[in-house]
């Protein structure tokens, strides 16, 4: 039976996902019961990641267009930012999150990224957000209150070190979101992200060199295999094909699956203890994905 193309775009969008919520377990695990250092793990990610993007690149874009973005002064330039105060920063943020609590809390944090988006667009045309924008952020705040909180505000249950990274993570996400747009419309997402991964990890390995990596047990390696490829390079090339076959806005309400799934597994494989005020806080803000999403189908954009 031949599957619609738009169905097939929402399920490879929702795999996607679902391999970066999978990752995010995985990387929690390596951090945490491998000891492999969070900085250490994101340099050696990016560069192998970034390489074998562009390798892609060059054989489907050919030299010239995979090259061009270097070769062009003002693009290069523009790549340096990007990769440097959004790519690079939004890794190692994230990561940092992660080794100061867990899996869930610093997606769930880093997914709140939409808030900043739409403040950074309102201010930028000057004009105010939409229904579905405030209602959506209202819901991230909300979320992003009861999993620090517990819904207790004298009873903060996330360190301040996860608090501070996880905003930080927050808002280089939303960058990373703004500040390639040309560069994207010019080059494509594929070359832009490639050689960001690759610069970025170049950047990072002259602190923390791939080769330094300690020994990892079977599982690790294993681990660490699917962190890079099916969480790195095949996650993305997915959630691009997706974009052939279905809107950017439903590909957004897809990326929910990411917390869901580092969510669940976290509790069934890092032994994660979370409460029912956490998980509605989780539900909240993964719905904001959905309101947004509608709002777009239904309104005029900022």
């Amino acid at each position: 039976m031949k599957i619609d193309k738009k169905y097939y775009g929402i399920l490879i969008a929702g795999l996607a996902a679902i391999f970066w919520g999978l990752s995010d377990t995985m990387s929690d695990a390596l951090i945490k019961l491998e000891h492999l250092d969070s900085d250490l793990l994101v340099s050696s990610k990016m560069l192998f990641a970034g390489f074998v993007l562009i390798v892609y690149s060059y054989f489907k874009s050919g030299r010239k267009k995979t090259f061009g973005i270097l070769t062009n002064k003002k693009d290069a330039a523009h790549l340096l930012v990007f990769l440097i105060f959004g790519m690079m920063l939004m890794q190692l943020a994230y990561y940092k999150t992660m080794s100061y609590s867990d899996a869930p809390t610093a997606t769930i944090l880093q997914f709140t990224s939409p808030i900043f988006v739409v403040i950074w667009i309102a201010i930028a045309t000057k004009t105010w957000p939409r229904r579905t924008d405030v209602i959506g952020l209202a819901f991230a705040l909300l979320g992003t209150f009861l999993i620090v909180t517990q819904g207790n505000i004298s009873s903060i249950t996330i360190g301040s070190k996860a608090l501070v990274w996880g905003i930080v993570a927050s808002v280089t996400s939303a960058l990373s979101i703004l500040l390639p747009g040309k560069l994207l419309k010019n080059y494509g997402s594929m070359i832009v992200v490639g050689w960001a991964m690759f610069f970025g990890g170049l950047i990072l390995n002259v602190q923390h060199p791939f080769w330094t990596m300690p020994k990892l047990s079977p599982l690790g390696i294993m681990m660490y295999i699917f962190v890079f490829f099916f969480g790195t390079v095949l996650a993305y090339f997915m959630n691009l094909a997706s974009l052939r076959y279905t809107k950017a806005s439903t590909v957004s309400l897809m990326d929910s699956f990411e917390p869901l799934a580092a969510t669940v597994a976290s509790v069934a494989f890092m032994h994660l203890n979370i409460g029912i005020v956490e998980i509605f806080g989780m539900i909240l803000i993964m719905a904001t994905a959905f309101i947004m999403a509608y709002g777009s189908s239904k309104e005029e954009p900022l």
